[in-house]
């Protein structure tokens, strides 16, 4: 974890998942492994190139829109793209950042 993350937890569906908020992340990343135990539901879509947190360029075809989860007491929504990921349920990237407003 570097200077462009932070760490949290938070809550899916009564759920503690752990959270990477990263700077360094194009998107919003979700667990493919947990999205598959949760039985949420996927969409697919054309397949779009991301970066993750260690930089790496991915493909991803499936995504899930508006999805809500719980993080310090406030509920928020975002569309997540679905990956395996090893260390992290969910990774929040500049796309959710940005819909914070600024960040100073």
């Amino acid at each position: 974890m570097g200077q462009q993350t932070m760490q949290v937890v938070g809550m899916l569906g009564g759920r503690p998942i752990q959270i990477l908020i990263d700077s360094g992340s194009t998107h919003n990343f979700l667990s493919a492994g947990l999205t598959h135990k949760l039985g949420m539901l996927v969409e697919d879509m054309p397949i779009v190139s991301v970066r993750v947190a260690n930089g790496e360029q991915l493909p991803c075809s499936k995504v899930i829109r508006n999805f809500t989860l719980k993080m310090q007491g406030y509920v928020f929504g975002t569309d997540v793209f679905l990956i395996p990921l090893e260390s992290y349920d969910l990774i929040l990237g500049i796309q959710w950042l940005a819909s914070l407003g600024d960040i100073l």
